[in-house]
Formats: structure tokens, C-alpha cells, sequence
């Protein structure tokens, strides 16, 4: 699973961060998740979360850091870590 830069809005900002994407991990069975580390909760991600309950989850209890690329090389947006859930 990929989350980085999530979200949109051509320069005003996202609506949502997708910070769900965190509870629906273990249920996706992801081995591995690359991410910006960007999850602030957003009404966005209250919609999502009130449409669809399925996609409250708890995160992955542990998450092993394999690999970083600065954010310069990537999106500009911050460092993107890759990890492997245990």
C-alpha cells in the first residue's frame, strides 16, 4: 500500500488525509506500506469512515522501517519511509 500525498484540491488542500488507510492495513493483509507519515484527521476521513464503518480499524501493532528516501526525491512533501508490518 502506497499513502503519500494523499488527498487533492488543485492548491486550496485536501478534504481528507487518509488516515483510514491505517485501520484497513491488517484487513488488506499489506506487507508492506510506504508512506509520506502524513495522517492528520480531516472531515474527509470522517465521511469516509461514516459511510463505509468497515474501514475503522486498528493499525498494525508493528510496523519494521526498511527504507527511507528524503523527500526531495520523492514528492518534495517530507521523507517516505517503507516498512514491512509485522
Amino acid at each position: 500500500m502506497i499513502h503519500v500525498r494523499y488527498g487533492g484540491g488543485l492548491g486550496e488542500g485536501g478534504r481528507a488525509s487518509g488516515v483510514w488507510i491505517l485501520g484497513v492495513l491488517n484487513k488488506l493483509h499489506c506487507k508492506v506500506f510506504i508512506t509520506d507519515g502524513h495522517y492528520a484527521m480531516q472531515d474527509g476521513d470522517k465521511s469516509a469512515m461514516k459511510l463505509y464503518p468497515n474501514l475503522k480499524g486498528k493499525p498494525p501493532s508493528k510496523m519494521k522501517e526498511i527504507r527511507m528516501i528524503e523527500g526531495r526525491k520523492w514528492s518534495d512533501y517530507g521523507d517516505v519511509r517503507w516498512y514491512i508490518l509485522e
